[in-house]
């Protein structure tokens, strides 16, 4: 719901990858963007974005949408609200109709 980027890295044993942020960095520090959605630093599994049209920071949001997910892999649900929860009936419906349609399409 409403996520941003950069991806966090918790695993300190590890190489951070650029255009993920290490957990001991704060994320509003963070200036290593990506121009693309193309490297490691990209998820390739399958993702749900539930975007507020008239959510203050609805273009971070799209950021990690582009910029942070493997095309094909992804989709969008908007609706009419900020930052926050859906709670409308045909708001939580279109969320759970895209909850089940990503959980088929992931398994089959």
């Amino acid at each position: 719901m409403a996520g941003r980027g950069p991806f966090v890295t918790l695993d300190s044993d590890l190489d951070v990858p650029r255009h993920i942020v290490d957990a001991a960095r704060l994320s509003s520090e963070f200036d290593d963007w990506p121009k693309a959605n193309v490297g490691p630093h990209v998820l390739s599994i399958p993702t749900l974005h539930v975007h507020g049209t008239r959510d203050p920071g609805l273009e971070q949001h799209r950021t990690l949408l582009h910029k942070f997910c493997e095309p094909g892999t992804t989709k969008l649900i908007e609706w009419d609200g900020g930052h926050r929860i859906p709670i409308k009936p045909h708001d939580v419906e279109a969320v759970v109709n895209g909850i089940l349609e990503l959980a088929e399409w992931a398994s089959g």
